[in-house]
C-alpha cells in the first residue's frame, strides 16, 4: 500500500519546475502519482524484490547457528516464535511470531536464492539507496548487482539525500563503500556463496568494488575516477541508456562543474544515453557550468533535463550552445529560475537545430538581469513542437 509511505519528493517538485506535490497528510498519494507518470514509464514491467519473496517461509525467526540442532528440529515452531534463540540466547535478526516452517535451498518452494534468475532477465536493475548506503552493503543486494553487471545495466537512486559523513568522503575522493568482502549477511552461508560468485567474475572483487563506487559517484555527478572502470564494469556503464545525476549534495562546496567532471571523457563513455538529467539546483557557489559543453557528444539523447535553479552565481549559459548538436532530442527541460545573475540567453538560439523536439519546458523566473528573449524567436521553426511551457 504505497499510500502509507512517508512523503519523499519523488517528482522534484519546486516553485520553478511547475510541478505539484503528490502527497497529502504527510503521505504519498499513490493514485495521484500514477496519474502523473508518463505512459512510457507505466508501460514498462517492474519486478520488486521486496515484494517478490515470502520471507516468512525463508528467514524470519530463524537462527542459523542452531536451526539444525536436534532440540530445534524437535519443536521448530516454538524456536521460530521466540525473540531470542532458545538455545544460544542470541537475539533474532528477524524476530517473528508466525512460526512458519522454513524452506531449504534446493526445494522447489525456496525462493530467496533465486533472485539471480530474475535479474538475468531484466533490462536494468534499479537500486534505491538510503542516506547511509546501508542497503547496498547487504549481501543479497550485492548478488543482484553482480548479476546485472554481467548482462544488464545498474542504476542507483538516492531516496532521501546523502549522510554528512558520506558527503565528506565524496568531496575528499574517498570511496563511499568498502570492499564487497566486508558485506553484511544474516546467513553466513549466503555471504560465502555470493562472494564466491563475485570472485569468479572477470576482474573479481577489485572490478566489482571499482564499478560500484564509480557508478555511485557518477549518480552524484562525479567523474574524477571514471577512467578506473574496466572490463565488465566498463561494458555495463557503456550500456547505460538512462542517467540521473544529483549534485545537490555539493551545496556550499563547488564553484565549477569541472571540479567534479574534469574532462569530457565522461560524456564519450556515455554515448549510448537516450535520457539524461542533471540536477544542480541550489548550488549557491556554482558559477562555472562550462563542463556541460560535453553534453553535445550525447547525440542519441531523446530526453534531457538540466536543472540550475537558484544558482545565483552563474552569469553565463554559453555552455548550453552545445544543445544544438542534439538533433534526436524530443523532450527538453531547462530550469534556470532564480539564476539572478544571468544576463543573456543568446546561447539558446541553437534550439532551432532541434528538429525532432516535441516538448520544451523553459523556466527563467526571477532571472531579472535578462533584458532580451529574442533568442527564443527560433522556437517558431520547430515544426514538430507540440508542447511548450515557458515561465518568464
Amino acid at each position: 500500500d504505497a499510500t502509507g509511505w512517508q512523503r519523499t519528493d519523488l517528482t522534484g517538485f519546486n516553485r520553478f519546475s511547475g510541478g505539484y506535490p503528490l502527497y497529502k497528510d504527510g503521505k504519498l498519494d499513490a493514485g495521484r502519482l500514477l496519474e502523473d507518470l508518463e505512459p512510457e514509464i507505466l508501460d514498462k514491467t517492474y519486478w520488486l524484490c521486496v515484494f517478490a519473496v515470502n520471507e516468512h517461509a525463508a528467514i524470519c525467526g530463524d537462527c542459523w547457528t542452531c536451526n539444525q540442532k536436534a532440540e530445534w528440529t524437535a519443536a521448530p515452531e516454538a524456536h521460530l516464535r521466540a525473540d531470542s534463540c532458545l538455545i544460544c540466547g542470541t537475539p533474532k535478526f528477524n524476530p517473528c511470531k508466525c512460526g512458519m516452517k522454513k524452506t531449504m535451498p534446493g526445494e522447489d518452494a525456496h525462493e530467496i536464492d533465486l533472485f539471480h534468475f530474475v535479474v538475468e532477465l531484466v533490462d536494468a536493475l534499479v537500486v534505491s539507496l538510503d542516506p547511509t548506503l546501508f542497503a547496498i552493503r547487504r549481501v543479497w543486494c550485492v548478488a543482484e548487482i553482480g548479476k546485472a553487471l554481467m548482462a544488464g545495466t545498474v542504476y542507483f537512486r538516492l531516496a532521501e539525500g546523502l549522510a554528512a559523513e558520506l558527503v565528506d568522503k565524496l568531496w575528499n575522493d574517498i570511496d563511499l563503500l568498502e570492499t564487497v568482502e566486508k558485506c553484511e549477511a544474516t546467513n553466513p552461508a549466503d555471504r560465502d556463496a555470493i562472494l564466491k560468485d563475485i570472485r569468479a567474475m572477470n576482474g573479481g572483487v577489485k572490478a566489482y568494488d571499482t564499478f560500484v563506487n564509480r557508478l555511485l559517484e557518477l549518480s552524484l555527478g562525479i567523474a574524477r575516477k571514471l577512467h578506473e572502470v574496466e572490463g565488465v564494469g566498463l561494458e555495463a556503464i557503456r550500456r547505460m541508456q538512462t542517467l540521473e545525476m544529483d549534485l545537490t549534495w555539493a551545496a556550499g562546496k563547488i564553484t565549477s562543474l569541472h571540479e567534479l567532471m574534469p574532462d569530457d571523457k565522461m560524456f564519450s563513455t556515455l554515448d549510448q544515453l537516450t535520457s539524461f538529467k542533471i540536477d544542480c539546483s541550489e548550488l549557491e557557489r556554482l558559477a562555472d557550468i562550462d563542463a556541460l559543453r560535453g553534453i553535445g557528444a550525447l547525440v542519441r539523447l531523446q530526453k534531457l533535463s538540466i536543472i540550475l535553479e537558484d544558482c545565483q552565481q552563474i552569469t553565463s549559459i554559453n555552455a548550453l550552445a552545445c544543445l544544438g548538436k542534439l538533433t534526436s532530442l524530443q523532450q527538453l527541460t531547462l530550469i534556470l529560475g532564480g539564476c539572478t545573475e544571468i544576463t543573456s540567453i543568446d546561447a539558446l538560439a541553437c534550439l532551432d537545430q532541434l528538429t525532432s523536439l516535441q516538448q520544451l519546458t523553459l523556466n527563467l523566473a526571477y532571472c531579472e538581469q535578462i533584458t532580451s528573449i529574442d533568442a527564443l524567436a527560433c522556437l517558431g521553426q520547430l515544426e514538430l513542437l507540440q508542447q511548450l511551457t515557458l515561465n518568464l
